[in-house]
């Protein structure tokens, strides 16, 4: 997976600081592995987030996934369930028993490695109930593996009771909007969802994206095409214009976003910058789709959706060699026909035949 070749970049990279330490102090050199441990740590587990959200998307995720480490066999872990089982919430509770009784359960939680809502520590984070909710808040640390299970038991437990505090914390923890858009706190929440959007390339949640549009006004509609020209969650962002009502010709918006995406040397970028080009006949957004559809070391896509994209939108038909081939013996030709939105190969040009050449006069005989 994609997370596994991200991961072996991060652990040359963890070797680097290393180099320049050598007259550095055993204990100097101890520190700057641990920060690094620390910094490398975190990288995988914001990977492995968006890898399984990604698959949670397309219908294809486990319940629970985790990526290996690159030539090693993964092994699950889960935290161990008689560490849980001796954690306990008092009665009544205090903040402070609160806050200790949260953190137990993160501690306990720091070597598991595969993730689920279905795992007991939401439920038992979810004891701490309603009122105590901004201990939640406060647990949150991030989009890491430390904080998987504090975002379920925040969402579960939030309501209409927790509306200035879910307002509040939603800068910082986009996950939230999911309860603004349930909620419909959206023009409350307006200038935070447009200011994310103006001001974050990075990822943001489809709930945000939703929300947003459903304020149904111009601000709005252009925060979110500058973010499909620019941020991370394009696709995101795109599909949720794309449901909007007046919101205009798109096709401008995805022509600065395919230029943008096409000179990044982010893979995952241009291949979802590809998927929402090619419906609007960019024959190099095509070429890229069919190449990484018969691309055997390609895991970065759903080729499902590149190959639909394929058959729909060119006449090619067949397996995905036989959709590249068709690209690759006609691209000299393709041309994108506007009316029937769709790609076609351009007939050649034929020169109508030549005129037949006159006749030569007879030659006149001389005189006898």
């Amino acid at each position: 997976m994609r997370a596994a070749w991200v991961v072996c970049g991060l652990l040359v990279l963890l070797w680097c600081p290393l180099a320049l330490a050598a007259e550095e102090t055993e204990a100097q050199r101890q520190d700057a592995i641990l920060k690094e441990i620390r910094s490398l740590r975190e990288s995988i587990d914001e990977l492995t987030l968006r890898v399984q959200a990604l698959e949670k998307k397309v219908g294809n995720a486990p319940a629970a996934a985790s990526a290996p480490m690159a030539g090693e066999e993964f092994q699950r872990h889960q935290a161990d369930p008689e560490v849980l089982a001796k954690i306990a919430l008092p009665a009544n509770p205090t903040k402070e028993q609160a806050r200790e009784y949260v953190a137990k359960i993160i501690a306990a939680s720091q070597n598991q490695n595969t993730f689920s809502e279905a795992d007991p520590q939401v439920a038992m984070l979810e004891q701490v109930g309603p009122d105590n909710l901004d201990v939640l808040l406060d647990a949150y640390k991030g989009r890491g593996m430390g904080s998987f299970h504090v975002q379920y038991a925040i969402v579960r437990l939030a309501g209409p009771q927790h509306k200035d505090l879910v307002l509040a914390a939603l800068p910082r923890i986009p996950e939230l909007a999911q309860i603004v858009l349930s909620n419909g706190w959206q023009d409350e929440a307006k200038d935070t969802l447009i200011g994310g959007l103006q001001s974050n390339t990075g990822y943001l949640p489809d709930e945000w994206m939703q929300a947003t549009a459903s304020l149904h006004s111009p601000e709005a509609y252009e925060a979110l095409k500058q973010y499909v020209i620019r941020g991370q969650s394009r696709r995101s962002a795109f599909d949720a214009l794309m449901v909007a009502p007046d919101v205009g010709d798109l096709a401008p918006t995805v022509e600065k976003m395919w230029q943008a995406a096409a000179s990044t040397p982010d893979s995952w970028e241009r291949g979802q910058a590809a998927q929402i080009a090619v419906p609007y006949g960019h024959v190099d957004a095509l070429e890229y789709v069919v190449t990484a559809l018969n691309d055997a070391t390609n895991q970065f896509y759903d080729k499902r959706a590149l190959r639909s994209l394929a058959l729909r939108y060119t006449p090619a038909r067949g397996g995905d060699q036989a959709l590249y081939d068709w690209f690759d013996k006609n691209r000299a030709n393709i041309v994108w026909d506007v009316a029937a939105k769709v790609y076609r190969v351009k007939e050649a040009v034929v020169a109508p035949p030549a005129a037949p050449a006159p006749a030569a006069a007879p030659a006149r005989g001389g005189t006898p």
